[in-house]
């Protein structure tokens, strides 16, 4: 990276570029981001200022398919790796990958997995992305306390993609290809328009105001193309030349939002703050019936310390209470989800097929924005001279008219529809504290942040029915009132069946067709006698109790070391992986928690490990989805740790102003019970009502950085 700038009190410009190179943990894996800056800020003579912002981002990244399951397609590379006996060898005796001789199975009804070697050479993807964006403005000040802004801007998105799945690469236990590839091309522009009127002024010395009233517009257009072609008869021309094509798509969507905005800003003598707010937006995704939402916000402050009351207390040297009211709203749905749009596809005329064209999404002119109202109260506070500062917040906010596809009768026509419904509480805390512990020569400053939030379903709309979705392995979450957003859904373990006395005096369990002893004995939640689908329940969130950081920074003369910890806990996994790797069955490689499995009454294992049994859905069905795959998440982090040393100016100053040079090592190290790869993981993390999944994670990568800064 560098940058350069220069400039004088009506004219000043910067200038800076930067490349990025970063090689994947699996080969053929990497990305590549060039980047280009520049600003101009002017003035002229007294009642005009301008400036202007350009920037560009050309991004280059081979991805290879790492995180998904071993059955995906094309199958996940990690996953694929971690399933796979450690037995059978990855090389044919010529040197090409083992695709057949036991590879893929190993028969007597073990499941089959594709070579992750050749997985990794067999898909090719490659994503190139140019992005250029900017904003022009302008204030013109009509008397000292009128100022007029424009503003317009521009972002400009363009990518190509392209896919290749290789005739070399088998799937599974297949004995042959599936050659297949995809060309994928996409633009977007972006307009913004903004323009303001301030107004300023003091009087009486004590009082001063500030109004801001405005209008904006933006508006986006976005096209897709993607080409498909499948029968290659060879890897030798892997695009979309190279087969016969079989299918295309092309789409063209734009969205656009006005708004209307207004804001009043009081002070009295700098000591009592007040801000009121307001803004009107309409947005072109909604219902022709509720496009417009209104947002008001309200917020007011007192700086304690400036009262004379304050002015004994030597040691407090700020205190400002807060406390705040706002108004937000979420329009983050697809363009056009108030539409009943409409699909081609054929229907059967006797033997014969013709065109049609079908509803394909439900129509909802009333659907409208979701909203969160949220209160806020808090503290800004700096004692001893500053040497110790921070603030703290309290929250309480609640989300209503959420925006959610839910499940509808099947007499509409539709599995889903995207409503407004529920409504949902979040309230929490954030501590953040900084103290400077020791100063001169030597130094040490300390920066410490806490947070905590309990996210609650207070309502889902009519009967207040639960929601069950989807993820990536059926229904294992829930959204029901009382408890989180998509909660994990499934049976209670409460232990192992040490006898079959045992099984015979507890409740029957109408899952498992003939359970025996070292099977899991699942709790009756409702305590009706008997273990069904009744008894499923909360088995636990992936949002944690509380998540915290300390940052130590340390300086000696020319040396200088920071120190960086991050923690998580009380967050839950679900850990996906356990269906396979953890349930007993022994049909793929296996997490060593099985090394202490229940094999007898008198070898009970840890009391948490069922027993192993290839036939497990024919016995105890122990791999229902159930609490013994969620997982603990919590977790405890090395961040990042900086050791650095600056040149000293008899060594610089013929080069440079100055010089830096410094070591850093990002994710050193990690203290977990979690069993895999990475803690901190979430496959479905776009989808609020089915997050916190593993399904064979991509790791999580340490990096030793070796670097200077240079100042001239």
């Amino acid at each position: 990276n560098f940058s350069i700038s220069n400039g004088s009190e009506d004219f000043g410009y910067a200038i800076s570029g930067g490349y990025f190179d970063q090689s994947g943990l699996i080969n053929n894996s990497n990305f590549k981001r060039y980047t280009a800056s520049a600003r101009i800020d002017g003035k002229f003579k007294e009642r005009l200022a301008y400036g202007l912002n350009l920037n560009t981002v050309y991004t280059k990244n081979n991805r290879v398919p790492a995180n998904a399951p071993y059955f995906g397609r094309p199958p996940g590379i990690v996953y694929s790796a971690m399933v796979h006996s450690p037995v059978i060898k990855p090389y044919n005796s010529d040197g090409t990958f083992n695709q057949l001789d036991g590879q893929s199975y190993l028969g007597n009804g073990t499941t089959s997995a594709s070579n992750p070697l050749a997985i990794i050479e067999g898909i090719k993807e490659e994503l190139n992305n140019h992005r250029s964006y900017g904003n022009f403005f302008a204030d013109i000040s009509i008397t000292p306390d009128i100022t007029l802004r424009s503003s317009a801007g521009l972002d400009l998105n363009n990518y190509m993609g392209s896919f290749y799945r290789s005739n070399s690469l088998l799937y599974r236990t297949s004995k042959s290809g599936d050659p297949y590839a995809q060309s994928s091309s996409g633009s977007s522009y972006n307009w913004l328009w903004e323009n303001t009127v301030n107004y300023k002024t003091s009087f009486s010395n004590v009082h001063n105001l500030t109004m801001l009233a405005g209008y904006t517009a933006q508006k986006e257009t976005v096209e897709l193309n993607s080409v498909v072609a499948r029968s290659f008869p060879d890897d030798q021309v892997s695009t979309i030349s190279g087969g016969s094509v079989t299918e295309g798509s092309g789409t063209k969507e734009e969205w656009s939002l006005a708004s209307m905005l207004a804001r009043l800003t009081y002070n009295y003598d700098y000591k009592y703050l007040l801000t009121v707010a307001v803004r009107s937006d309409r947005s072109s995704r909604f219902g022709k019936n509720n496009q417009t939402g209104v947002f008001p916000s309200f917020s007011a402050a007192w700086r304690v310390h400036e009262e004379s009351f304050m002015k004994s207390l030597k040691m407090v040297s700020e205190l400002k209470i807060r406390a705040s009211y706002g108004v937000t709203g979420n329009f983050q749905i697809p363009n056009y989800g108030s539409i009943g749009l409409l699909g081609q596809g054929l229907y059967p005329d006797g033997n014969n097929t013709n065109p049609a064209i079908y509803p394909q999404t439900f129509s909802n002119a009333n659907l409208g924005w979701e909203t969160t109202k949220q209160t806020n109260y808090g503290a800004d506070f700096a004692f001893l001279g500053d040497r110790i500062y921070g603030s703290f917040d309290t929250y309480n906010s609640d989300t209503e008219d959420l925006l959610l596809f839910v499940g509808v009768p099947a007499s509409t026509g539709f599995t889903t529809a995207l409503k407004n419904i529920g409504k949902v509480n979040n309230k929490g805390l954030e501590f953040n504290l900084t103290s400077r512990n020791i100063s001169g020569e030597l130094s040490w400053s300390t920066d410490f942040n806490y947070s905590k939030n309990k996210n609650e379903v207070i309502a889902l709309g009519g009967e207040n029915e639960p929601i069950y979705s989807k993820g990536s392995a059926g229904v294992r979450h829930i959204t029901r009132v009382g408890d989180a957003v998509g909660s994990y859904y499934g049976w209670v373990v409460e232990g192992i069946y040490q006898s079959q006395s045992e099984i015979d005096s507890a409740p029957t369990d109408k899952m498992a067709k003939a359970p025996r002893p070292g099977d899991f004995r699942f709790k009756d939640v409702n305590g009706d006698g008997i273990i069904d689908s009744d008894d499923r329940t909360i088995t636990g969130s992936y949002n944690p109790d509380y998540i915290w950081g300390i940052t130590n920074r340390f300086k000696y003369k020319n040396f200088d070391l920071s120190i960086f910890f991050q923690g998580v806990e009380g967050r839950e996994i679900l850990n996906l992986t356990a269906r396979h790797m953890k349930n007993g069955e022994a049909n793929f490689n296996s997490y060593d928690v099985l090394n202490n499995r229940w094999i007898s009454e008198s070898q009970p294992g840890d009391g948490k490990t069922p027993r192993a049994d290839r036939s497990t859905g024919t016995h105890g069905n122990n791999n229902r989805p159930s609490s013994y795959q969620v997982e603990d998440g919590s977790y405890a982090r090395l961040k990042n740790l900086t050791i650095g040393y600056t040149l000293p100016k008899s060594m610089s100053e013929k080069y440079a102003d100055n010089i830096r040079l410094y070591f850093t090592a990002k994710n050193l190290a990690t203290w977990t019970d979690y069993i895999g790869f990475n803690p901190e993981v979430s496959l479905q993390s776009q989808n609020m009502l089915t997050q916190g999944e593993d399904y064979g994670a991509y790791p999580l990568s340490v990096s030793l950085v070796f670097g200077f800064n240079v100042t001239f």
